[in-house]
């Protein structure tokens, strides 16, 4: 259809783009070495300093990234750091120490962590059993031990390695949370293996690609530095594409389908980043092998491959999001917070048969630095809803592919799943360099369209204290509501060479 036409037309744009970006030299990239794990606290830090207005350039809702663009972001803060004038520094002191702790890490090659957590729990957590890497915490005492260390070879090649132990009442087994190699050539940075993903600037969640499914084993080629293409392009910004393929599990409708995904990252403003993702399921045991014409309808989002009305024996699920920030900060200005970020994800999938998708989903978030003047202290509001304008599950499920977007029984995207909304609310304090303490609640409604909604409530507190450079140790303690109060009681020690950056 002719309606149809521009929407086409833009998709072939961003192709081009997104191919021209993730082949562009860079000349500020660096040796090789694995990305930065998906659960360090260091982009916690790295948030923190763009939300603060000392980073202006980042790109940090793809992750994880390398340890080359983690260089780059602090060098960038510690030159934002250092033109400042002395009265601002002194009252910004746990700024500097946050660079400092940076400024080491990166200095140094990554370190080998070993890690011991401790879970009890009187009732089935829900909760604890969310953005977990497919982990299952059950009723009961609970242990996980790993380590994660790496090695690299020569200035292009390296692995890097987190087997995990689980034991549990009931049963013990070993994970392998990632395991990959990677290669990178130039600017090019590709990735073969398994490695978690988070896609969107989401704290509790996303809604395409989280840490809730066990990570998927896959091939991914991204840029290791963000670039900036010449010509009219320029006007972007920094660019950041991702594409991988992964394939699903075998017990499944369709046993080992395919999972695509695409993103393409933009910072264009100092101030403000969007981003475009796209993920797409298709192929699998029983399902047509696809042709150099099928490929074209699908990548162009053709309405007539994504159902099985029209006919098409290419069926296959896409969903697409948009998602922004908006950065008020700056070292300099008379606002009663230290910074402020606001950001937003907007997703869309099942198709109306026009070519416009007509489901939607939505994920709205703020995240205020030293709110109320209060020093060393943050507090992130998030909600999100997958029930908006529909009394259909129609978010994670699909007519062919029945056992919806999952991976080992797992939602790859928000954990609430379909027909569901959440609001999560967290506070931090820091009394000193050494020590962090936080409060959360969190409130899910699932089948909202039901008669009544299942509901879940949480409240938890933690804290995380660094003994040394290389030892941390964490502790918490909540309490959850679904149909009885569960309590929840969790230890974690790090033995590490992190030098304060323990994962979360």
């Amino acid at each position: 259809m002719i309606k149809d036409y521009p929407r086409k037309f833009l998709t072939i744009i961003i192709y081009l783009i997104f191919i021209s970006s993730l082949f562009y030299p860079d000349i500020a990239n660096a040796n090789t070495a694995p990305d930065i794990p998906l659960n360090s606290r260091i982009y916690d830090y790295l948030d923190r300093l763009e939300t603060t207005g000392f980073i202006k350039s980042s790109i940090i809702s793809t992750r994880p990234f390398s340890r080359s663009e983690g260089r780059r972001l602090t060098d960038e803060a510690m030159r934002t750091w250092d033109s400042l004038p002395d009265n601002k520094k002194n009252e910004m002191q746990d700024i500097r120490l946050i660079l400092d702790m940076l400024d080491r890490e990166f200095s140094e090659p990554s370190i080998d962590t070993v890690y011991l957590k401790y879970t009890y729990s009187d009732d089935l957590p829900d909760y604890l059993n969310t953005n977990n890497n497919g982990d299952d915490i059950k009723a009961g005492h609970n242990v996980r031990a790993g380590i994660s260390t790496d090695l690299r070879l020569g200035d292009n090649i390296s692995f890097y390695f987190n087997p995990e132990f689980r034991g549990r009442e009931g049963g013990t087994e070993g994970e392998v949370i990632a395991g990959y190699g990677l290669l990178n050539a130039g600017n090019a940075e590709l990735v073969i293996g398994r490695e978690p993903l988070w896609w969107g600037p989401g704290y509790h969640g996303s809604l395409l690609l989280t840490s809730n499914a066990m990570p998927l084993d896959m091939i991914r080629l991204t840029s290791q530095n963000p670039v900036i293409l010449p010509w009219i392009f320029k006007g972007l910004g920094r660019l950041k594409p991702t594409l991988f393929v992964a394939q699903l599990e075998e017990n499944r409708d369709f046993p080992h389908a395919k999972l695509m995904g695409m993103r393409l990252d933009f910072r264009p403003l100092s101030s403000f980043r969007f981003a475009l993702s796209r993920v797409i399921m298709f192929g699998g045991e029983g399902r047509k092998g696809l042709t150099i014409s099928d490929w074209f309808n699908i990548l162009i989002a053709n309405d007539n491959t994504e159902h099985s009305w029209s006919g098409s024996d290419i069926d296959n699920n896409q969903i697409i999001s948009v998602d922004f920030s908006f950065m008020l900060n700056g070292p300099g200005r008379s606002l009663p917070f230290g910074g402020m970020k606001l950001y937003a994800e907007i997703g869309a999938e099942d198709s109306s048969g026009n070519g416009w998708p007509k489901e939607k989903a939505f994920l709205a978030g703020m995240s205020v630095d030293e709110p109320a003047f209060i020093d060393n202290a943050s507090f992130r509001l998030e909600w999100a809803t997958t029930a908006v304008n529909t009394k259909y599950n129609a978010w994670y499920t699909h007519g062919q592919y029945s056992s919806g977007y999952t991976y080992k029984g797992r939602i790859i995207g928000h954990h609430m799943g379909a027909d569901s909304e959440d609001i999560f609310a967290r506070i931090e304090y820091s009394p000193d360099s050494s020590m962090r303490i936080g409060l959360e609640t969190d409130f899910e409604r699932t089948g909202v369209h039901a008669d009544p909604p299942d509901k879940r409530t949480w409240t938890g507190v933690d804290v995380m204290y660094q003994l040394s450079d290389n030892l941390g140790i964490s502790a918490g303690y909540g309490v959850e509501d679904v149909s009885d109060a569960s309590h929840v009681i969790w230890l974690k020690l790090d033995l590490a060479g992190g030098r304060g950056l323990e994962p979360r």
